[in-house]
């Protein structure tokens, strides 16, 4: 996994949702075709009540893991 991605998942665990979304915006945008950093985006803006940037990356996500249950629980 990129280095990136797996600071924003460090800054998540301590609660540093803006760090945290920084990091995973940058990975996504590195390597749009990887589901983790999409996914994380679309958590954290859902988390932080920003719905409609949540969805636009949380069906992203899904169309690149459509087996993923957790993405399509936050999609409803």
């Amino acid at each position: 996994m990129m280095p990136v991605y797996n600071i924003g998942l460090a800054k998540l665990m301590i609660g540093d949702k803006e760090t945290a979304l920084e990091s995973f915006l940058a990975a996504a945008e590195k390597d749009p075709a990887v589901f983790e950093p999409t996914f994380q985006v679309g958590r954290v803006y859902f988390e932080n009540g920003k719905k409609k940037k949540a969805r636009a990356f949380l069906e992203k996500a899904t169309a690149l893991n459509p087996e993923n249950a957790t993405a399509q629980r936050y999609l409803g």
